[in-house]
Order: structure tokens, then C-alpha cells, then sequence
């Protein structure tokens, strides 16, 4: 539920923010862990890291302009792949 939650957040201020985002430059969101994302081990759980990745693959597609586009040519973005690499532990 809290997911879906973040997802209205980061669509409502994508959508405010306007289209202006190149799509050849990085974009970053923060994101708070909160006691709902944590395991039985306290960690943040390792199920949540694609869920975020998701939700900025999301605001990118809205500030950049790509998802009107393909939503025009009938079409819908898909990820063939993704690759997560761990750098370090995220606490509550």
C-alpha cells in the first residue's frame, strides 16, 4: 500500500514539475526507509531496491516526455533487464 502511495507522490511531482528533464542525463529520487520497507534482519528488504528503481524509471518516463510519446504510438515501455549492485546497507 505504502508503495502505491510513493507512486502518486513521485507521478503528482513529476506531472508538476513539467517535461524539461533530457533524457540523456542521470535523475535521482531520495527515499526514506521506512518501517514497512525493513525485514525480519532490520534491513531494508531486497525486494524494495526494484520496487524504487520502478518508481524513478517512472518519473523519468513523465519528466522526460518519453511516456506521452509511446503512450501516442500505442506503445508501453518495458524493461528486457535489470542489474542491481549492493554498495551498502540501508538502515532505518
Amino acid at each position: 500500500m505504502f508503495l502505491f502511495i510513493r507512486l502518486v507522490i513521485i507521478t503528482i511531482r513529476a506531472l508538476w514539475a513539467g517535461r524539461n528533464h533530457d533524457p540523456h542525463m542521470p535523475i535521482s529520487q531520495t527515499f526514506h526507509v521506512l518501517p514497512t520497507d525493513i525485514d525480519s534482519n532490520i534491513h531494508l528488504s531486497n525486494s524494495r531496491y526494484p520496487a524504487f528503481i520502478d518508481l524513478v524509471r517512472v518519473k523519468f518516463l513523465i519528466r522526460s516526455g518519453l511516456l506521452r510519446e509511446a503512450r501516442q504510438l500505442g506503445a508501453m515501455p518495458v524493461l528486457g533487464s535489470a542489474y542491481t549492485r549492493f554498495r551498502r546497507e540501508l538502515k532505518p
